[in-house]
Protein backbone atom coordinates (compact mmCIF):
# COMPACT_ATOMS: atom_id res chain seq x y z
CA UNK A 1 0.00 0.00 0.00
CA UNK A 2 1.24 3.48 -0.57
CA UNK A 3 2.30 5.58 2.23
CA UNK A 4 -0.03 8.50 2.87
CA UNK A 5 1.35 12.04 3.18
CA UNK A 6 1.33 13.22 6.66
CA UNK A 7 -1.49 16.24 6.66
CA UNK A 8 -0.72 18.52 9.83
CA UNK A 9 -4.29 19.69 11.48
CA UNK A 10 -3.07 21.84 14.65
CA UNK A 11 -5.84 23.25 15.84
CA UNK A 12 -4.30 24.66 18.72
CA UNK A 13 -0.73 25.12 20.20
CA UNK A 14 -0.61 26.75 23.70
CA UNK A 15 2.88 27.58 25.36
CA UNK A 16 2.28 28.58 29.11
CA UNK A 17 5.28 29.00 31.24
CA UNK A 18 2.93 28.44 34.88
CA UNK A 19 3.77 26.90 38.45
CA UNK A 20 0.78 26.02 40.25
CA UNK A 21 0.43 25.99 43.89
CA UNK A 22 0.67 23.86 46.45
CA UNK A 23 -1.78 23.33 48.93
CA UNK A 24 -0.41 20.20 50.63
CA UNK A 25 2.93 18.48 51.44
CA UNK A 26 2.23 15.61 48.87
CA UNK A 27 1.30 18.03 45.62
CA UNK A 28 3.70 18.85 44.07
CA UNK A 29 4.19 21.29 41.22
CA UNK A 30 5.23 20.05 37.49
CA UNK A 31 5.71 22.75 34.97
CA UNK A 32 3.26 23.24 32.06
CA UNK A 33 4.99 23.68 28.68
CA UNK A 34 2.54 23.04 25.96
CA UNK A 35 -0.84 21.67 24.54
CA UNK A 36 -1.68 20.44 21.48
CA UNK A 37 -4.69 19.57 19.53
CA UNK A 38 -5.80 18.16 16.89
CA UNK A 39 -8.80 17.46 14.46
CA UNK A 40 -10.50 14.07 14.22
CA UNK A 41 -11.67 13.86 10.45
CA UNK A 42 -12.89 10.55 10.25
CA UNK A 43 -16.05 9.16 12.61
CA UNK A 44 -14.60 7.66 14.99
CA UNK A 45 -11.77 7.35 17.34
CA UNK A 46 -9.95 3.90 18.72
CA UNK A 47 -9.22 3.58 22.50
CA UNK A 48 -6.17 1.85 21.58
CA UNK A 49 -3.20 3.71 21.42
CA UNK A 50 0.47 3.05 21.01
CA UNK A 51 3.40 4.70 22.95
CA UNK A 52 7.16 4.95 20.93
CA UNK A 53 9.39 6.71 23.84
CA UNK A 54 12.41 5.74 21.43
CA UNK A 55 11.11 7.12 18.45
CA UNK A 56 9.21 9.97 20.46
CA UNK A 57 5.87 8.77 18.74
CA UNK A 58 2.44 7.93 19.61
CA UNK A 59 0.26 6.30 17.24
CA UNK A 60 -3.48 6.69 17.59
CA UNK A 61 -6.48 5.24 14.86
CA UNK A 62 -9.33 6.82 13.36
CA UNK A 63 -12.02 5.22 11.50
CA UNK A 64 -15.02 5.62 9.33
CA UNK A 65 -18.08 3.70 9.39
CA UNK A 66 -20.49 2.60 6.59
CA UNK A 67 -24.41 2.88 6.68
CA UNK A 68 -24.41 -0.72 8.68
CA UNK A 69 -22.41 0.93 11.42
CA UNK A 70 -19.22 -1.40 10.63
CA UNK A 71 -15.98 0.08 10.16
CA UNK A 72 -14.65 0.61 6.76
CA UNK A 73 -11.56 2.63 6.73
CA UNK A 74 -9.07 2.43 9.26
CA UNK A 75 -5.97 5.44 9.36
CA UNK A 76 -2.99 5.51 11.46
CA UNK A 77 -1.88 8.36 12.89
CA UNK A 78 1.35 8.95 14.13
CA UNK A 79 2.00 12.06 15.99
CA UNK A 80 5.83 13.34 16.83
CA UNK A 81 5.54 14.42 20.77
CA UNK A 82 9.12 16.01 20.14
CA UNK A 83 8.34 18.14 16.98
CA UNK A 84 4.77 18.50 17.99
CA UNK A 85 3.36 17.36 14.18
CA UNK A 86 1.48 14.77 12.65
CA UNK A 87 4.21 12.64 10.98
CA UNK A 88 3.00 9.83 9.02
CA UNK A 89 -0.61 8.74 8.46
CA UNK A 90 -1.93 5.09 6.72
CA UNK A 91 -5.30 4.18 5.34
CA UNK A 92 -6.18 1.35 5.35
CA UNK A 93 -9.19 -0.15 3.29
CA UNK A 94 -11.81 -2.85 4.98
CA UNK A 95 -13.57 -4.08 7.65
CA UNK A 96 -12.25 -4.00 11.04
CA UNK A 97 -13.98 -4.64 14.76
CA UNK A 98 -12.78 -1.69 16.91
CA UNK A 99 -13.77 -3.77 19.94
CA UNK A 100 -10.38 -5.17 20.01
CA UNK A 101 -7.00 -3.87 19.21
CA UNK A 102 -5.90 -4.43 15.88
CA UNK A 103 -2.35 -2.79 16.16
CA UNK A 104 0.76 -3.48 18.76
CA UNK A 105 3.79 -2.56 19.04
CA UNK A 106 7.29 -4.36 19.74
CA UNK A 107 11.03 -4.48 19.44
CA UNK A 108 12.97 -6.43 17.07
CA UNK A 109 16.73 -6.04 16.49
CA UNK A 110 16.45 -3.19 18.85
CA UNK A 111 14.34 -1.03 16.03
CA UNK A 112 10.33 -0.66 17.02
CA UNK A 113 7.86 -2.21 14.70
CA UNK A 114 3.88 -1.52 14.21
CA UNK A 115 2.26 -5.26 14.15
CA UNK A 116 -1.28 -4.67 12.31
CA UNK A 117 -3.66 -7.86 12.04
CA UNK A 118 -6.31 -8.69 10.31
CA UNK A 119 -8.10 -11.76 9.99
CA UNK A 120 -5.42 -14.21 8.73
CA UNK A 121 -2.74 -11.35 8.20
CA UNK A 122 0.14 -9.93 9.87
CA UNK A 123 1.49 -6.91 8.78
CA UNK A 124 4.34 -5.14 10.32
CA UNK A 125 5.20 -1.67 9.63
CA UNK A 126 7.84 0.63 9.73
CA UNK A 127 7.43 2.63 13.08
CA UNK A 128 8.31 6.36 11.49
CA UNK A 129 6.94 6.23 7.99
CA UNK A 130 4.20 3.50 8.81
CA UNK A 131 5.39 1.72 5.06
CA UNK A 132 5.51 -1.87 5.04
CA UNK A 133 8.40 -4.29 6.39
CA UNK A 134 7.26 -7.46 5.87
CA UNK A 135 4.04 -10.03 6.20
CA UNK A 136 2.88 -13.24 7.75
CA UNK A 137 -0.44 -14.98 6.76
CA UNK A 138 -1.43 -17.85 9.03
CA UNK A 139 -4.44 -20.12 7.05
CA UNK A 140 -7.70 -19.96 7.97
CA UNK A 141 -6.80 -18.66 10.78
CA UNK A 142 -7.99 -15.25 12.85
CA UNK A 143 -5.38 -13.24 14.50
CA UNK A 144 -6.19 -12.09 18.16
CA UNK A 145 -3.44 -10.78 19.75
CA UNK A 146 0.22 -10.57 18.85
CA UNK A 147 3.40 -9.61 21.10
CA UNK A 148 7.21 -9.68 20.28
CA UNK A 149 10.27 -10.72 22.92
CA UNK A 150 13.69 -11.42 22.12
CA UNK A 151 13.06 -12.04 18.51
CA UNK A 152 10.12 -14.54 18.64
CA UNK A 153 6.45 -13.45 17.77
CA UNK A 154 3.90 -14.59 19.61
CA UNK A 155 0.57 -15.26 18.08
CA UNK A 156 -3.05 -15.98 19.58
CA UNK A 157 -5.39 -16.84 17.01
CA UNK A 158 -7.52 -19.44 15.93
CA UNK A 159 -8.11 -21.82 13.25
CA UNK A 160 -11.52 -23.51 12.62
CA UNK A 161 -12.72 -24.53 16.68
CA UNK A 162 -9.08 -24.78 17.94
CA UNK A 163 -6.93 -22.34 19.73
CA UNK A 164 -3.72 -21.59 19.80
CA UNK A 165 -0.71 -19.27 20.99
CA UNK A 166 1.96 -19.98 18.19
CA UNK A 167 5.59 -19.13 18.38
CA UNK A 168 7.59 -17.87 14.81
CA UNK A 169 11.06 -16.74 14.60
CA UNK A 170 10.86 -13.11 13.59
CA UNK A 171 13.63 -13.63 11.31
CA UNK A 172 12.04 -15.69 9.21
CA UNK A 173 8.73 -16.76 10.23
CA UNK A 174 9.64 -20.63 11.10
CA UNK A 175 6.68 -22.19 13.23
CA UNK A 176 8.72 -22.89 16.36
CA UNK A 177 5.98 -24.45 18.58
CA UNK A 178 2.29 -24.11 19.22
CA UNK A 179 0.32 -24.07 22.91
CA UNK A 180 -3.18 -23.81 22.99
CA UNK A 181 -6.05 -25.48 24.90
CA UNK A 182 -9.63 -25.43 22.81
CA UNK A 183 -11.16 -26.97 26.14
CA UNK A 184 -10.21 -24.57 28.60
CA UNK A 185 -8.99 -21.70 26.67
CA UNK A 186 -12.23 -20.66 24.66
CA UNK A 187 -12.25 -17.41 23.44
CA UNK A 188 -9.06 -15.71 21.40
CA UNK A 189 -6.79 -14.12 23.99
CA UNK A 190 -4.92 -11.10 24.58
CA UNK A 191 -1.08 -11.52 25.47
CA UNK A 192 1.19 -10.33 27.99
CA UNK A 193 4.97 -11.61 26.90
CA UNK A 194 7.80 -11.06 29.88
CA UNK A 195 10.57 -12.64 31.22
CA UNK A 196 10.05 -15.51 34.15
CA UNK A 197 11.46 -13.39 36.79
CA UNK A 198 12.87 -16.82 38.82
CA UNK A 199 14.39 -18.12 35.52
CA UNK A 200 16.63 -16.29 33.00
CA UNK A 201 16.18 -18.85 30.75
CA UNK A 202 12.81 -18.93 30.38
CA UNK A 203 9.71 -16.65 28.69
CA UNK A 204 6.12 -16.81 29.95
CA UNK A 205 2.81 -15.78 27.94
CA UNK A 206 -0.05 -14.98 29.46
CA UNK A 207 -3.46 -15.11 27.75
CA UNK A 208 -6.36 -13.76 28.97
CA UNK A 209 -9.59 -14.77 27.13
CA UNK A 210 -12.06 -12.17 25.82
CA UNK A 211 -15.76 -11.64 25.66
CA UNK A 212 -15.81 -14.59 28.64
CA UNK A 213 -17.08 -14.09 31.90
CA UNK A 214 -13.92 -16.87 33.56
CA UNK A 215 -12.22 -15.03 36.17
CA UNK A 216 -8.95 -17.10 34.65
CA UNK A 217 -6.52 -16.76 32.58
CA UNK A 218 -3.61 -18.89 30.90
CA UNK A 219 -0.19 -18.57 31.50
CA UNK A 220 2.26 -20.52 28.87
CA UNK A 221 5.93 -20.78 30.05
CA UNK A 222 8.26 -21.20 26.91
CA UNK A 223 12.27 -21.06 26.43
CA UNK A 224 14.35 -18.82 25.60
CA UNK A 225 13.84 -20.77 21.64
CA UNK A 226 10.10 -20.39 21.69
CA UNK A 227 9.76 -24.39 22.81
CA UNK A 228 6.64 -24.84 24.91
CA UNK A 229 7.58 -26.33 28.17
CA UNK A 230 4.55 -25.73 30.69
CA UNK A 231 1.66 -23.77 31.66
CA UNK A 232 -0.45 -22.90 34.45
CA UNK A 233 -3.88 -21.24 35.56
CA UNK A 234 -3.92 -17.37 37.08
CA UNK A 235 -6.97 -15.89 38.47
CA UNK A 236 -8.05 -12.82 36.72
CA UNK A 237 -9.66 -11.32 34.00
CA UNK A 238 -8.75 -9.34 30.94
CA UNK A 239 -9.07 -5.56 30.92
CA UNK A 240 -8.12 -2.95 28.23
CA UNK A 241 -5.07 -1.31 30.15
CA UNK A 242 -3.80 -4.07 31.44
CA UNK A 243 0.25 -3.35 32.02
CA UNK A 244 3.36 -4.61 33.19
CA UNK A 245 7.13 -4.50 32.07
CA UNK A 246 10.24 -7.00 32.45
CA UNK A 247 11.67 -4.48 35.24
CA UNK A 248 8.74 -5.50 37.56
CA UNK A 249 7.56 -8.54 39.16
CA UNK A 250 3.49 -7.94 38.70
CA UNK A 251 0.80 -6.82 36.72
CA UNK A 252 -1.58 -4.39 36.52
CA UNK A 253 -4.85 -4.62 35.43
CA UNK A 254 -8.88 -3.27 36.18
CA UNK A 255 -9.85 0.40 37.10
CA UNK A 256 -9.02 -0.15 40.70
CA UNK A 257 -5.27 -1.39 39.32
CA UNK A 258 -5.52 -5.13 40.64
CA UNK A 259 -1.96 -6.09 41.41
CA UNK A 260 -1.37 -9.76 40.17
CA UNK A 261 2.06 -10.88 41.12
CA UNK A 262 3.70 -12.78 38.55
CA UNK A 263 5.01 -15.46 40.81
CA UNK A 264 1.64 -16.17 42.18
CA UNK A 265 -0.97 -15.97 39.96
CA UNK A 266 -3.22 -18.17 40.84
CA UNK A 267 -4.58 -16.27 44.21
CA UNK A 268 -7.47 -15.36 44.53
CA UNK A 269 -7.77 -12.15 46.97
CA UNK A 270 -5.38 -9.83 44.92
CA UNK A 271 -4.77 -6.66 46.10
CA UNK A 272 -6.04 -3.36 44.36
CA UNK A 273 -3.36 -0.17 44.00
CA UNK A 274 -6.48 1.95 45.04
CA UNK A 275 -9.90 0.29 46.50
CA UNK A 276 -11.20 3.56 46.45
CA UNK A 277 -10.95 5.59 42.79
CA UNK A 278 -11.56 3.84 39.47
CA UNK A 279 -8.23 4.48 37.49
CA UNK A 280 -8.74 5.93 33.85
CA UNK A 281 -5.44 4.62 33.06
CA UNK A 282 -2.10 3.92 34.38
CA UNK A 283 1.72 3.70 33.36
CA UNK A 284 4.49 1.78 34.77
CA UNK A 285 7.99 3.67 33.62
CA UNK A 286 10.71 2.22 31.87
CA UNK A 287 12.85 1.11 34.98
CA UNK A 288 9.98 -0.37 36.84
CA UNK A 289 10.07 2.25 39.71
CA UNK A 290 6.87 4.17 39.76
CA UNK A 291 3.44 3.46 38.31
CA UNK A 292 1.64 6.62 37.22
CA UNK A 293 -2.19 7.02 37.37
CA UNK A 294 -4.98 9.50 36.24
CA UNK A 295 -8.24 9.22 37.43
CA UNK A 296 -10.81 12.04 36.41
CA UNK A 297 -9.75 14.50 39.50
CA UNK A 298 -7.31 16.77 37.16
CA UNK A 299 -4.21 15.24 38.83
CA UNK A 300 -1.64 12.68 38.34
CA UNK A 301 -0.73 10.25 41.29
CA UNK A 302 2.00 8.59 41.35
CA UNK A 303 2.49 5.09 43.41
CA UNK A 304 5.72 3.16 44.39
CA UNK A 305 6.37 0.32 42.08
CA UNK A 306 7.85 -1.55 44.70
CA UNK A 307 5.40 -1.12 47.52
CA UNK A 308 2.29 0.21 46.18
CA UNK A 309 2.54 3.04 48.29
CA UNK A 310 0.72 6.18 47.21
CA UNK A 311 3.17 9.27 46.72
CA UNK A 312 2.53 12.35 45.14
CA UNK A 313 -0.50 13.92 43.55
CA UNK A 314 0.67 16.50 40.56
CA UNK A 315 -2.15 18.96 39.39
CA UNK A 316 -3.21 19.29 36.14
CA UNK A 317 -5.33 21.09 33.07
CA UNK A 318 -7.63 17.95 32.50
CA UNK A 319 -9.25 14.75 33.31
CA UNK A 320 -7.16 12.61 30.46
CA UNK A 321 -7.81 9.08 29.25
CA UNK A 322 -4.23 7.99 28.35
CA UNK A 323 -0.95 8.77 30.51
CA UNK A 324 2.53 8.24 29.30
CA UNK A 325 5.58 8.79 30.95
CA UNK A 326 8.94 9.87 29.03
CA UNK A 327 11.63 10.47 31.14
CA UNK A 328 10.71 13.61 33.70
CA UNK A 329 8.03 14.27 30.97
CA UNK A 330 4.42 13.29 31.24
CA UNK A 331 2.30 13.03 28.28
CA UNK A 332 -1.76 13.06 29.01
CA UNK A 333 -4.18 12.31 25.97
CA UNK A 334 -7.43 13.89 26.12
CA UNK A 335 -10.93 12.93 24.14
CA UNK A 336 -14.20 11.75 24.06
CA UNK A 337 -14.58 8.26 22.47
CA UNK A 338 -18.12 8.58 21.47
CA UNK A 339 -18.46 11.39 20.20
CA UNK A 340 -14.74 12.08 18.66
CA UNK A 341 -14.38 15.41 17.47
CA UNK A 342 -10.55 16.32 18.54
CA UNK A 343 -7.66 14.48 20.43
CA UNK A 344 -5.66 16.68 22.60
CA UNK A 345 -2.29 16.17 24.02
CA UNK A 346 -0.64 18.06 26.91
CA UNK A 347 2.52 17.80 28.38
CA UNK A 348 4.01 18.43 31.64
CA UNK A 349 7.79 18.28 33.29
CA UNK A 350 8.35 17.78 36.90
Amino acid sequence: MNKINAKINIVIILFVITLFGCSKDDIQSPTTLNKVKFKIEEDGLDDDILFNPQDKLIYYFTYNMNYNRRVTDFKINAFNYELKVISAQRKIKGLYNTTQPTTTIGVYNDQIELYFFRGDKLTILDPIDLTEITSLTIPDSFISSVQIKDGLLFISHQVYAKRFVSVYNRQDFTLINQAGDPVYNPNYGYLLVYRDILNENQVKCASFPRYSTRNYFHEFVFDNQGNYLDFALGKGSYNSFTKTNDNVDFILTGEAGKILQKSKLWISNKPELDSVREFEDYFINANGTYIYSIQNDSSINRYNASTFIFEESLPINENGRKIFVDENQLIILDYNLYSAIDISFSFYQY
